[in-house]
């Protein structure tokens, strides 16, 4: 057995350094050099070194264990035949379960073959992770396969196999158009074809004939080349499609059209009057005393009642006018001839008249009710939908005070109602520009150190009239009314500078959080905008993280996809907001462009409350780190909310217990504690 060419391979001295255990064979298979990793292996598993050790012949040890294919693999390597094989195997202990990949590559030097390197990695970790994954997939409601850029299948999990009718083993490995040949005449082959060649998602409805069903898909493209497709049976949904569009615009207690056919129909009329110069009315009618004769007569005489009022309306206002039902005890109405006040009063006047009148049920007492109404008119009170209803129902709340069958009109001293809002809204720029608006961090934590890893950025707002102003009511009014692009300049351009202070001044390493709007980033613009600025600070990768809330009109953009997509391409780390709360889907989970889940208060909350609420939330701990997502715990409070965290292994905390909201000057005297970071 000549050994002498081993000392043209370096590799051969570094051996002992690795972990993986590791020999090399001869062109013969015979084993020449092995490392102390597998001898230690070897002796720590009761295995013999004169079984494999140096001259033993590896590949004859293989085939003794009927480990043929294996065997001829190597044996292709050392024949200049293949310049690879791999091989993942079992090998379980008493103590735990191990996975190991064997790998072989050929030993040359100068295209002369000397041999072949074996080596025995570890990959236990990676195949734990693995098997989790795959029982979250099989866990799921929604069907779910693979398919790589051949159109062969990879995956299919149980509710895929079921959905389908064929067994998982029957279709893995197959290709798409053996399992679904129709398919190639269908919407789902080109919609495959579509995101194969634009790498962007797609999300469709198609019918598929072989199974007589109607599906509801989502494609995704993959880094690699291939496909995810999410899909399920929606036969049910479309045989319903009809009802479904009914109870959408009609209440069923009443068969009147509900407040979105309202809205609708409102709409369509404004447009008619103001191409004629005209003029209507809303009037917003809410019955007096109801709650009383439920309580005390029961919910079904309630809603014979509620059924009666709904006919005695609709056929006193006749084909113009138009009637709807907004809900419990409330109508909405549009009255389409409206010229003058005195008019609008006289029907509203007709419509409590016919309220009042006593209602029969079932040969009892008569029941008498009444009726309140405000109105407000187009075009004098507003040009929308929502500001009429709004100004309708601000003059009902009015008529409510005067005890009951009156009507009132909207009018200027209702204004007061809108003070607030209006004032928000007109002095949300001058509040910024004069600091009554500004920002505070709030730290975030490392449990297991103590350390601060980094801050959100909070806004904050004192009025020198209203005095402090929720952040979640004047945001919310900043998005409505167009503030909010403004607003996240201003607390860009401030937290950014401070930050760079504290990196520049203090040392500190960690990441800055900020809130971005659903809008903004719907908005190339301002995502351009974000890009450029975190361009200009010149900071380390995953410095600045941004946070978005989980909507539907959020993550059903492909323009805030793109952005997102974008900003992670950067560096910057992407997280979902209030996690659980909002619009949860596994399939975003999956696909789309995340970093981190922020677990929002209200779960935590549920430690040491709700067994159930527990369960819930150390679910979505498992289901994030199995997607290989950061999490960070929100609104940890106490000593108790944090052990159960970080016995979960959710050591990213934020909160009270931790700290408060701080300003400048107390972040800064923060990093005095040269501990604190």
């Amino acid at each position: 057995m000549r050994t002498d060419w081993l000392s043209k391979f370096t590799i051969v001295e570094s051996m002992d350094l690795l972990e993986s255990q590791i020999a090399v064979i001869d062109q013969d298979g015979v084993i020449v050099a092995v490392n102390r990793a597998w001898t230690s292996f070897t002796a720590s598993n009761d295995g013999d070194m004169v079984t494999s050790g140096l001259g033993v012949n590896y590949l004859t040890v293989l085939e003794e264990a009927g480990e043929d294919l294996v065997s001829r693999q190597i044996r292709d390597i050392l024949q200049g035949k293949a310049s690879q094989s791999a091989y993942s195997y079992p090998c379980h202990s008493p103590e735990e379960e191990r996975w190991f990949c064997m790998k072989a590559v050929p030993v040359k030097k100068d295209d002369v073959l000397y041999g072949a390197l074996i080596i025995h990695e570890n990959i236990t970790e990676t195949e734990l992770y693995k098997q989790e994954t795959t029982e979250v997939l099989e866990s799921m409601t929604d069907a779910f396969l693979s398919i790589n850029e051949q159109l062969f299948i990879t995956y299919i999990n149980s509710g895929a196999a079921q959905l389908i009718q064929r067994k998982k083993e029957n279709v893995i490995g197959r290709h798409v158009l053996d399992v679904f040949p129709e398919a190639v005449e269908t919407e789902f082959f080109s919609h495959y074809e579509n995101v194969f060649k634009t790498k962007k998602a797609a999300r469709f409805e198609a019918y598929y004939p072989a199974l007589s069903t109607w599906f509801e898909s989502s494609v995704y493209p993959q880094k690699n080349g291939g496909l995810t497709v999410y899909f399920k049976d929606i036969r049910d949904r479309k045989k319903a499609e009809s009802q479904l569009r009914r109870a959408a615009y009609f209440d069923e207690l009443t068969n009147l059209p509900n407040r979105r056919f309202f809205i609708k129909h409102l709409h369509h009329m404004i447009e008619a009057k103001q191409q004629k110069g005209e003029g209507c009315a809303v009037l917003f009618m809410d019955l007096d005393g109801f709650k009383n004769i439920n309580d005390t007569l029961g919910h079904d005489t309630g809603d014979v009642l509620l059924q009666e009022i709904a006919v005695r309306l609709r056929d006193k206002a006749g084909p113009d006018h138009f009637v709807s039902r907004l809900g419990g005890d409330e109508f909405l109405i549009i009255f389409s001839g409206a010229s003058n006040d005195e008019e609008v009063l006289a029907f509203t006047d007709l419509l409590l008249s016919i309220v009042k009148e006593p209602i029969l049920i079932d040969q009892n007492a008569p029941l008498y009710i009444t009726a309140s109404v405000g109105i407000s008119l187009y075009p004098v009170d507003g040009d929308t939908p929502d500001e009429l209803m709004r100004k309708a129902d601000m003059a009902m709340y009015q008529s409510k005070k005067l005890k009951g069958n009156q009507a009132v009109l909207f009018h200027d001293e209702l204004h007061q109602h809108l003070e607030r809002r209006l004032y928000i809204e007109e002095n949300l720029k001058n509040a910024a520009e004069n600091d009554e608006i500004f920002f505070m961090y709030q730290p975030q934590v490392n449990a297991r150190t103590g350390k601060i890893i980094g801050f959100e950025v909070l806004s904050r707002w004192k009025s020198a009239k209203f005095g402090w102003i929720s952040p979640v009511e004047f945001i919310h009014i900043a998005e409505e009314s167009g503030h909010i692009a403004d607003l996240t300049r201003k607390m860009m351009k401030e937290s950014f500078a401070f930050f760079q202070k504290l990196r520049t001044d203090c040392g500190f390493s960690g990441f800055l959080s900020i809130n971005l709007s659903s809008k903004l980033l719907t908005d190339p613009g301002f995502a351009e905008e974000v890009r450029t600025l975190y361009e200009q600070m010149n900071w380390p990768k995953e410095t600045l993280e941004i946070e978005i809330t989980e909507s539907v009109p959020l993550f059903s953009s492909e323009h805030v996809f793109d952005n997102l997509e974008d900003f992670r391409k950067q560096g910057i780390c992407v997280a979902v907001d209030d996690f659980g709360t909002g619009y949860s889907a596994l399939s975003y989970l999956h696909d789309f462009p995340l970093d981190k889940i922020k677990v929002d208060k209200q779960f935590v909350d549920q430690i040491d409350k709700s067994s159930r609420g527990e369960a819930l939330l150390s679910s979505i701990l498992h289901l994030a780190n199995s997607l290989d997502l950061l999490v960070i715990a929100e609104g940890v409070e106490t000593k108790r909310q944090l052990d159960w965290l970080v016995s979960r292994d959710c050591f990213r905390i934020q909160g009270y217990y931790y700290y408060r909201p701080l300003g400048e000057k107390e972040v800064t005297a923060l990093f005095e504690k040269t501990e604190t970071f």
